[in-house]
């Protein structure tokens, strides 16, 4: 019978990979060390991938948010929708900036909660009537403007990154087997 070691190139460098029973491909054939290391690339780059979609699309929502804030300063008395808009947009960036410069899980969790909070917010704004609240204006707006859509496919988009990034494996976990 063939061993898995049988098929690899003699003259490799360093200690013979270490075959873990485990680790197979598509064939059923296990993979050495080495094999799963240059699997890591795919890994990262489907990483970083979707850290790019989701940082773009709260960029896209920040920056129209910033846009939009001046317009929607004089509505509220305390608190105004422009303060609002101003809120969503520097969440946005700080949660984009942390998904960019910081790796692992950890980012994933704020850039998904905003995320969410502003397709609630965007979508509820259209559909629900939400009167004034202790400072906060009420916010109802029962119409849909180009910015406003944008805005929303934009944070569903980085939604879905975002709870894709979170639902990820962390590096190194064993799959879940079943019984």
């Amino acid at each position: 019978m063939v061993q898995p070691t049988d098929r690899l190139p003699a003259n490799l460098p360093g200690p013979p990979p270490v075959l873990h029973s485990d680790c197979r491909d598509t064939r059923g054939v296990p993979l050495s060390t080495t094999d799963r290391q240059a699997g890591a690339g795919t890994r990262h780059g489907i990483d970083l991938g979707l850290r790019a979609v989701a940082a773009a699309g709260l960029l896209v929502t920040a920056y129209i948010h910033l846009d939009l804030a001046p317009g929607y300063a004089l509505i509220g008395e305390h608190i105004s929708e422009g303060a609002l808009f101003r809120a969503q947009a520097v969440a946005a960036v700080l949660a984009a900036v942390a998904l960019l410069v910081q790796r692992g899980r950890l980012p994933w969790v704020p850039a998904a909660l905003v995320a969410a909070g502003s397709l609630v917010a965007l979508v509820g704004s259209v559909y629900v009537n939400v009167p004034a609240i202790g400072p906060f204006p009420p916010i109802y707006e029962p119409i849909w403007y180009a910015e406003k859509v944008v805005a929303v496919l934009a944070v569903a988009i980085a939604l879905l990154a975002a709870a894709a990034g979170v639902a990820r494996r962390p590096r190194g976990a064993e799959p879940a087997r079943s019984r």
